[in-house]
């Protein structure tokens, strides 16, 4: 089995799927598709010239168990779409993020589906996740998909932790209307920089400022950062117009609370607008489905479970306003989106013991 699952994650890990690449995306979705057991049922759809799949052991939308999976990467040189194995080790584009569980996954489902079995049980594999994930929410909200439990394999880079919480994601954009003249006249003008200076000021105080040299002791803490500032086009010139777009990752609901009540009290001149959202993805450890995928890691590991925190967010969010239990992990990995992603042999093989014990 370990064999059947590295040949066929080599030859994913062959199509160069980067997410532009339409064709690329399809050809990977053509593989895995007549990779398939017969008795699968596949379904696609394209959504903005983005294709997606969903494989499954029932014709449902309505499912039990759903997998959520993504077959496009981010790019890389060309000798990281030929894999290549150093020890224990599966190197190449996508091996982690996240072909490997995909691979895993198909395996279990096609041993699944040889032997008779009919559950409400499949994967579904979008190809624009890495450029914010619009595919999802087509499936949900125009066809109708639904779950009970979500495996969520595209968070974690260790096949003995748990992702327990994801935060709330705010990206937003604020700018800044101001009124152009010469630097040497100021008083002629509404400067749009100092504006936006202030309002970020405020934004700032928020929260503190970490880096190397402030890292917090607890990792579940709400941070902000400033992605982009633009804003003038002389340096003798008074800025008529000036923008900064945030990124928050937030604890809780009262840290949104104290970040739109900034923004309510924004000048007229100062405007915002919110460009992404993600809800936080927060597993109910007391769930008793939960409780078996802790203990089936616990069990096939033989070590104890670990449960992180993580900043990230992923298409998971999309299922959180259904009520759907979201279970975030992954075999062991590291070094994604750069040149040297790897994929562990070993814990890909028990990752799929994992989901063979837990779907069966």
């Amino acid at each position: 089995m370990n064999d059947k699952i590295i040949e066929l994650l080599n030859r994913l890990v062959a199509i160069p799927s980067v997410t532009a690449d339409r064709a690329a995306n399809q050809k990977a979705l053509d593989f895995i598709e007549q990779s398939c057991h017969p008795a699968i049922i596949r379904k696609r759809i394209h959504e903005d010239d983005m294709a997606s799949l969903l494989i499954a052991l029932d014709d449902t939308l309505d499912f039990d168990i759903l997998v959520l999976a993504h077959v496009d990467v981010v790019p890389a040189p060309p000798q990281m779409f030929e894999m290549r194995q150093d020890g224990d080790k599966l190197i190449g584009r996508g091996t982690a993020d996240m072909k490997g569980p995909i691979c895993a996954c198909l395996s279990v489902l096609n041993e699944l589906a040889a032997a008779g079995a009919r559950k409400k049980i499949g994967m579904l594999i979008v190809t624009d996740e890495e450029t914010g994930g619009k595919i999802t929410p087509h499936w949900i909200d125009r066809m109708g998909l639904t779950t009970r439990l979500l495996l969520d394999a595209d968070s974690g880079s260790d096949i003995n932790a748990v992702t327990e919480k994801s935060k709330w994601l705010w990206q937003l954009k604020l700018t800044a209307r101001g009124a152009p003249a010469h630097g040497a006249y100021p008083w002629l003008s509404t400067d749009a920089i100092e504006l936006l200076t202030a309002a970020n000021a405020k934004l700032r105080a928020l929260f503190p400022i970490y880096s190397k040299s402030n890292v917090p002791d607890d990792k579940w803490v709400s941070t902000a950062h400033i992605g982009f500032i633009e804003g003038g086009e002389a340096v003798n010139s008074i800025a008529a117009a000036a923008s900064a777009t945030w990124d928050f990752r937030l604890t809780g609901r009262d840290d949104i609370a104290r970040v739109q009540a900034v923004l309510d009290e924004l000048p007229a001149d100062v405007t915002y607008e919110t460009i992404g959202t993600a809800d936080a993805v927060i597993a109910d450890r007391t769930h008793p489905m939960f409780q078996k995928y802790h203990d089936l890691i616990a069990e096939k590991t033989g070590k104890p479970v670990t449960l992180r925190v993580t900043g990230g967010a992923t298409d998971a969010r999309y299922f959180v306003p259904m009520g759907a239990l979201v279970i975030p992990h992954q075999p062991t990995g590291d070094d994604v989106h750069s040149d040297t992603e790897w994929l562990s042999i070993s814990a890909l093989e028990t990752y799929a013991d994992i989901l063979r014990e837990f779907l069966k």
